[in-house]
């Protein structure tokens, strides 16, 4: 049975402010939006650091990369429309298709110049202090390259190019294949067999693919490379965020095309619609290829593009480990796997996760690299049995790992971890990223503050310690001699501090003990994220775990998990609330607040 805790003799205030933010960033619509959300994390570990002509490169290339998954995403919508077409009668005659692509970009275009004007409103009305804003500039330079992009598809219909044939960005022109092909002679075959009389042409949608894909890789090894040589971890993580969102761009686009083509021909499968009455896979402009061929001719690279994401985030913790356990002071993998070990080794390599990104990228993306040289050379000795396994494999592993994400609680408060990391900052690099639940938290909260009137103590736990200690830096505090703040669980120093020293660093932890505020801060060695701060004017105390039922008077009772023999499960980076530890130190805080107030008062 359980037992309901005993409440203290103060106050107690819970804020919720994971809920609170899931009417700002827990939307469907918000995820689909995360490639573009990638590039305010890339910016923030890049922003505000030394040197005003290095920052101005390094931003530079932040807004490269997001013009590139502004055209990335447009093409997507394109491809997607094209498939559409292909089932709709009548859309083949001349004129349809132009029109609707065009009418895409329009939209596009439009939704660029929306949202980010909403955007720019929203923080000058704001309290966007510590970090950039969106401009106006970068709203008209993604319409720019959204328009030219756009214009450049339904003007000159890219599918009818001519160039040298490359196998990856090739397709075969339709209009030259009539009458060409013997009696009985399929064309599969016979673009195997009489390539010699065809003529080649561009496919956009593998040329972005491929293209897009390459550079984010290219520069992105260039920022690891000076990630080690610099010992600056913050550059490894701007790679691995700039790849990722071009990446997952490429990922979303390729998984929604996929799911919709088999929907559409499960559909035409029992006559529902027919792949005859559309386009038929003739007539594109963005993505040519013949449907009888799509297994092994144009189709394959957008076909598995989602599949190539999978494969690239399972190869980066791969070689997280490999790094881990080859590299010096190394975080020792655990002797006995039981939870608390297990715990512990997470500790220590998330601890040691800064000094350890940058190779760990580097040697991914060799993996990466042999990985699909491999594949590509058995498709082109005709081993295609042994690539659609892998492709397979991929598909099901990201099945599974959906699945596991809803099924299981700790990988799902994982995969809320990193979207509370990516909603943390404000939109400022991309007008079509996810908006941050920062600004409307932190207001809420600070109403609150200014309308008590008796001492406060700000508990703030793992994420929430974050949003709190950016409070407490802040200019909006009225009484700070009345407030103190309790961090427990808290990333502060192993991953802000780390990858975004822009902004967590000496000068905020310095505004947040100003003007007499005391900052104490709670930590498990069982608990990934958390560390001690060591910072002055901050005390550190790391609390026992697992603790025994009878190691302590607690005034509220520890939820426990006893096993046979009297073991007891850790709680890692659980149950803050209830350790006794902390809610001493809070009821102390609490005591001296009004000590201090009676004092003033006679005084």
């Amino acid at each position: 049975m359980y037992s309901p805790p005993q409440l203290p003799d103060h106050t107690l205030r819970l804020i919720n402010w994971s809920r609170s933010s899931r009417r700002v960033a827990g939307r469907p619509t918000w995820f689909l939006a995360l490639p573009y959300s990638l590039l305010n994390v890339a910016g923030a570990t890049l922003d505000r650091c030394e040197g005003g002509a290095v920052r101005t490169r390094l931003g530079g290339l932040v807004h490269v990369y997001g013009l590139l998954v502004s055209v990335v995403g447009l093409i997507w919508l394109m491809v997607i429309a094209e498939t559409i077409l292909d089932v709709v009668p009548g859309a083949g005659a001349e004129g349809v298709v132009p029109v609707v692509l065009g009418l895409i970009v329009a939209a596009y275009s439009t939704a660029i110049v929306w949202r980010g004007g909403r955007v720019m409103v929203g923080q000058r009305n704001g309290s966007a202090r510590r970090e950039r804003m969106l401009s106006g500039g970068v709203i008209a330079a993604h319409v720019i390259a959204s328009v030219i992009v756009g214009a450049w598809v339904v003007l000159l219909r890219p599918t009818l190019l001519e160039v040298p044939a490359t196998g990856l960005l090739e397709t075969v022109t339709y209009q030259r294949l009539v009458g060409q092909l013997p009696e009985g002679m399929s064309y599969c075959q016979g673009t195997a067999e009489l390539r010699d009389q065809f003529v080649s042409a561009l496919n956009p949608l593998n040329a972005i693919i491929v293209l897009s894909v390459g550079f984010a890789f290219v520069g992105a090894l260039a920022l690891a490379v000076a990630s080690i040589l610099g010992k600056r971890p913050e550059l490894a993580a701007a790679a691995v965020a700039l790849v990722g969102s071009v990446v997952l761009a490429n990922a979303f686009g390729g998984a929604l095309r996929l799911a919709l083509d088999w929907f559409l021909a499960y559909l035409n499968r029992y006559g529902w619609v027919s792949d005859e009455a559309g386009l038929g896979g003739r007539g594109r402009y963005v993505h040519g290829h013949d449907p009888a061929c799509a297994p092994i001719g144009g189709d394959w690279i957008p076909n598995t593009v989602f599949a190539n994401a999978v494969i690239a985030l399972g190869i980066l913790i791969l070689s997280l480990v490999l790094v881990n356990l080859l590299g010096k002071r190394a975080a020792k993998w655990p002797r006995h796997l039981s939870r608390v070990e297990w715990d512990r080794y997470l500790h220590r390599l998330v601890g040691s996760l800064g000094e350890r990104l940058g190779w760990a990228f580097l040697i991914g993306s060799a993996l990466f690299v042999l990985c699909y040289v491999w594949i590509f050379t058995a498709r082109a000795d005709g081993g295609r049995g042994s690539t659609a396994f892998v492709v397979l494999t991929a598909h099901v592993g990201a099945l599974v790992a959906v699945l596991l994400v809803f099924l299981n609680g700790r990988i799902r408060r994982v995969g809320a971890m990193v979207a509370d990391v990516i909603g943390f900052w404000p939109i400022a690099w991309h007008p079509l990223a996810g908006r941050s639940y920062r600004n409307p938290v932190l207001a809420s909260v600070g109403e609150d503050l200014h309308s008590s009137q008796r001492p406060v103590v700000v508990v703030g736990h793992s994420q929430g310690s974050i949003l709190a200690t950016w409070l407490c830096a802040g200019d909006g505090l009225r009484d700070r001699a009345g407030i103190a703040l309790v961090t427990c669980g808290s990333p502060v120093r192993t991953l802000y501090g780390t990858f975004f020293p822009g902004y967590f660093n000496d000068e905020l932890y310095a505004d947040v003990t100003r003007d007499g505020l005391r900052w104490s801060n709670f930590w498990r060695d069982t608990d990934p994220i958390a560390s001690p701060f060591g910072l002055a004017g901050c005390t550190d105390t790391q609390l026992p775990d697992p603790r025994r039922a009878d190691s302590s008077a607690s005034p509220l009772p520890i939820p426990r998990n006893p096993r046979p023999g009297g073991k007891v499960r850790p709680l890692g980076h659980s149950n803050y609330w209830t350790d006794p530890d902390l809610m001493n130190e809070v009821t102390g805080l609490l005591g001296s607040r009004r000590e201090n107030d009676r004092t003033g008062a006679e005084r």
